[in-house]
């Protein structure tokens, strides 16, 4: 049985796809995929209480665009956060 919290991770370099930079419909599909599969295997509760991270170039100008996914519940950000304007819309683009 899974525990109560489970993080799942993906990025443009991961294991689902190998390709340098994925057009967004593609992040939306493997997000979209991770969640359904997760569904399909251990129930719609779990699927719906998983958090998937995005962990690929998140910046302040495609924050707003990955975020409007609703399979994406959030990103690991990098660099862009040593920008505080940047970080600043990064943050606000997750409301």
């Amino acid at each position: 049985m899974l525990g109560s919290i489970l993080y799942l991770l993906t990025n443009q370099y991961g294991l689902l796809v190998r390709v340098r930079q994925l057009l967004l419909s593609k992040r939306k599909e493997i997000h979209a995929f991770i969640r359904k599969t997760v569904a399909d295997k251990y129930g719609k509760e779990v699927a719906d209480n998983l958090t998937i991270l995005y962990g690929g170039s998140c910046n302040a100008k495609n924050a707003a665009s990955l975020f409007a996914n609703p399979d994406v519940d959030g990103g690991l950000i990098g660099g862009a956060a040593l920008v505080a304007d940047d970080f600043i819309t990064i943050i606000q683009s997750m409301k």
